[in-house]
């Protein structure tokens, strides 16, 4: 059932791409001589399955949905122009629109397929970013700038980490083990609201400043230090900066696909379709 959904979504989508609104629609925008109408883009939203939602709402959602239709297009049209529909594995899922398969074909042979992780990129970044340590944090996790400023006020009075830490802090783990908890390592460290920065950077003894973790306010300090193997880390750094780079290939190379194909935003029946 779920195949036989996604294949109903993907035929959708590829009629929706190619503009079947009405005649009478006005176009929100043009790429090259493909129009995408109001009416496509409504259908579009009206179709877009439930599983995936955008995070965005009004006029943001809409333009975010459109964006989606305009990159899809953009895909297509590189595509065909390098041959790569021109398969019969793609022919058998495109009916003259774009299709997952020759997206990923593209995407793999124009944009990834050109990005190279080099060994001394990956051991940089594990030097730079922290990752060849993992130091032992106990932490004193409290609600509110009151709590904040008693706990303070107490470790610079000179009393220790671990008795704050079991008197005063809302984190059952850390105030039951004297704030203690554990070694953690570079990656760990965003996980329990330790910035990267203060990981790395923290000497060994001394109390960070108060980190605030969207309701609760986070102060750590680091009491030991141990190595960690370059193997350990190295498949995750890489693909870290696969996926930055990937990410950051494909958005300049969908602003030279736009160039090229005159993509062209239609502002009046944009705001007629809010208006809607």
């Amino acid at each position: 059932m779920k195949e036989h959904m996604k294949y109903l979504w993907i035929t959708c989508l590829s009629a929706l791409i190619n503009g079947c609104g009405s005649s009478q629609d006005p176009p929100v925008a043009e790429i090259g001589p493909h129009q995408i109408t109001a009416g496509s883009l409504r259908d579009f939203v009206a179709e877009w399955p439930g599983s995936l939602p955008s995070q965005k709402t009004g006029d943001d959602a809409r333009r975010h949905y459109l964006q989606i239709m305009i990159d899809a297009r953009l895909l297509l049209m590189e595509a065909r122009a390098l041959g790569l529909d021109t398969t019969q594995a793609a022919r058998s899922t495109i009916q003259g629109a774009v299709d997952n398969r020759v997206s990923a074909l593209y995407r793999a042979r124009e944009i990834t397929a050109k990005i190279e992780i080099r060994e001394d990129e990956i051991r940089a970044y594990f030097d730079a970013e922290g990752y060849g340590l993992e130091r032992k944090v106990s932490g004193i996790l409290v609600e509110g700038q009151a709590a904040v400023d008693t706990v303070l006020a107490q470790l610079r009075a000179g009393r220790s980490f671990a008795a704050v830490a079991t008197a005063h802090s809302q984190d059952a783990r850390s105030a039951r083990q004297s704030g203690e908890l554990g070694f953690i390592g570079r990656d760990m460290a965003p996980r329990i609201h330790i910035p990267p920065e203060v990981f790395r950077s923290l000497p060994l003894g001394e109390i960070s400043e108060p980190l605030y973790t969207g309701k609760y306010w986070n102060i750590v300090r680091f009491s030991e230090e141990r190595p960690v193997s370059y193997d350990k880390y190295r498949d995750a750094i890489k693909k870290l900066l696969f996926d930055e780079r990937s990410a950051r290939a494909k958005k300049e190379h969908f602003e030279l696909l736009r160039d090229a194909f005159e993509v062209r935003l239609h502002e009046d029946a944009l705001e007629q379709l809010v208006a809607a």
